[in-house]
Order: structure tokens, then C-alpha cells, then sequence
């Protein structure tokens, strides 16, 4: 028996101290996006919610709070995959050198 298909659970894009320009910059492509999360290991969110999954935008706020173990990934466009987190990608005007 093939073992199951992995199931995407949401994409991140981790905008770092660049939340307020991503959540301007994602509202004017048309998203919808949920009021300002916080976490309570320091970083913030906004979602754009879809029928069974979703798009996060993930960085911090004022004050400059960070997480340790998210300085690892890159910046741009990451995904979840059944609780482990997997880089699909990182192409995103919010990264440090435009590609």
C-alpha cells in the first residue's frame, strides 16, 4: 500500500519587520485579510483565508520581537506540511535581494 499523498496545510510567507508593508502590499492585490494576530512567542500574523486552507503572512511588529527558531528559513514564501515546515519557495520583493 503507497503511503498518502502529503496534505499542504497553509503557506507561509515570512516578511519579518515588514508585516505592515506585506499586509498593504497583499491587501491592494485584492486578499482579504484577517485583523493582526499575535503569538505568543512574539510574532504576529494576518491570514488570507480560502475554503480549506490559507495564506499567512508572518513577521513582528513594533518593537522588533523575534522567534529563534524561524530565523533559520528564508524570507518569502515557506509552507506547512503536516506540522513540518517545508521551503517551497523564497522569490518575494519582501526577500533581501531581488531575484
Amino acid at each position: 500500500m503507497a503511503p498518502p499523498s502529503p496534505i499542504l496545510d497553509h503557506i507561509v510567507i515570512d516578511v519579518r519587520h515588514r508585516i505592515d508593508e506585506a499586509a498593504q502590499c497583499f491587501a491592494a492585490l485584492g486578499f482579504q485579510l484577517t485583523p493582526r494576530g499575535h503569538h505568543t512567542l512574539g510574532s504576529s500574523n494576518h491570514l488570507a483565508m480560502f475554503a480549506t486552507d490559507y495564506l499567512e503572512l508572518l513577521g513582528f511588529g513594533a518593537g522588533g520581537a523575534s522567534r529563534d527558531e524561524l530565523q533559520s528559513f528564508p524570507i518569502g514564501l515557506n509552507g506547512r506540511n503536516r506540522g513540518r515546515r517545508c521551503v517551497i519557495g523564497n522569490r518575494s520583493r519582501f526577500a533581501p535581494h531581488t531575484i
